[in-house]
């Protein structure tokens, strides 16, 4: 586990923690342990995080240090600080030389109206009762969400995510959210796709939300979620005839030449009726050249049944491959 210590909350509203505790992670007053091993800096077994002894909800353990939310609803976070992990507007503490709290600290402006929280590596956010979402500490990646990639001490909010916000979940230096539309958005570190957009690796963080790709809502039922619709420079959606003049590569431009043309439609609609023409016809499963995966017959489901899958080919199975061959996803 980060930090690798680990921590529990009891049915009773305490919060017991043990093992590494050079950093103040334990909680307990201390930067040691209260049985040797090799260092003298270890906790073997679970001890009670001061301060905390009867109104914790959640914990969750960061890198070297662990935030818990309590039963008022408020956030209270000890262990290592010295990017300002604790959220209580210093990067500094009295412990481990000046860079950490051995006991529980108050986040800034968090003492109430908090649903959720969850840590990073150095940085932690926290989901509001509003559906807000506000992070701090460690932001080189942009692992805030606030636009920069600056340090805070205290918590900032997110950018474009003050309400809509249902969960959130904290990595190593990058965070995610919930919205209440049913899509997820991320921020920070993005240098293995982490974020979930097609351009991973091309930048290695963002500093606010960008939409994980095929995660949402489609209310115009086209294939593609309404958080990637592309548009125009008007803001409508771009409509027939532009899919692959944009993308020259599109899965539903059979001529390759980057063009939507009368040709590609037709190809299309051929390739999706096209064993029904095999002599013999493999419309049926006892036709020896039948293939499930690959014949769009009259038996069967396939690939290519775009409908519900019933094995049919009816026409609402064209009509969508058409829309989907003239319509635009990001």
């Amino acid at each position: 586990m980060p930090g690798d210590h680990t921590c529990a909350v009891t049915t009773g509203g305490s919060v017991k923690c043990w093992g590494w505790n050079t950093s103040g992670q334990l909680g307990n007053g201390t930067t040691t342990g209260p049985d040797s091993c090799s260092s003298t800096a270890c906790g073997k077994t679970p001890g009670d995080v001061i301060g905390l002894t009867s109104d914790a909800a959640a914990v969750s353990i960061g890198g070297g240090y662990t935030c818990a939310l309590t039963t008022g609803s408020g956030v209270k976070c000890w262990g290592f600080n010295y990017y300002g992990e604790l959220g209580n507007g210093t990067t500094a503490g009295p412990d481990c030389d000046g860079f950490c709290h051995a006991t529980a600290v108050d986040v800034t402006g968090l003492s109430s109206g908090v649903a959720a929280v969850s840590t990073g590596e150095g940085h932690a956010c926290a989901l509001t009762t509003g559906g807000g979402v506000k992070c701090w500490g460690f932001a080189y990646y942009g692992q805030l969400g606030n636009g920069t990639t600056e340090v805070s001490s205290t918590p900032v909010d997110v950018t474009g995510l003050t309400t809509g916000g249902v969960a959130i979940s904290a990595g190593a230096a990058h965070s995610c959210a919930l919205t209440t539309e049913g899509g997820v958005q991320c921020w920070g570190w993005n240098v293995y796709g982490q974020l979930g957009d097609i351009d991973w690796g091309a930048q290695q963080g963002f500093s606010t939300p960008i939409e994980a790709l095929g995660l949402g809502p489609d209310s115009d039922n086209d294939g593609c979620v309404d958080a990637n619709e592309r548009q125009t420079a008007i803001g409508r959606e771009y409509l027939g005839g532009r899919r692959d003049y944009l993308d020259p590569d599109d899965y539903f431009n059979p001529s390759g030449d980057g063009q939507n043309r009368v040709d590609d439609v037709l190809m299309v609609v051929d390739q999706y009726f096209e064993d029904e023409f095999l002599d013999p016809p493999a419309n049926t499963i006892s036709n020896p050249n039948y293939n499930p995966d690959t014949d769009r017959t009259l038996a069967g489901p396939n690939a290519w049944n775009t409908g519900p899958p019933n094995g049919l080919q009816r026409v609402d199975d064209v009509l969508n491959a058409l829309k989907q061959y003239f319509h635009d996803c990001a």
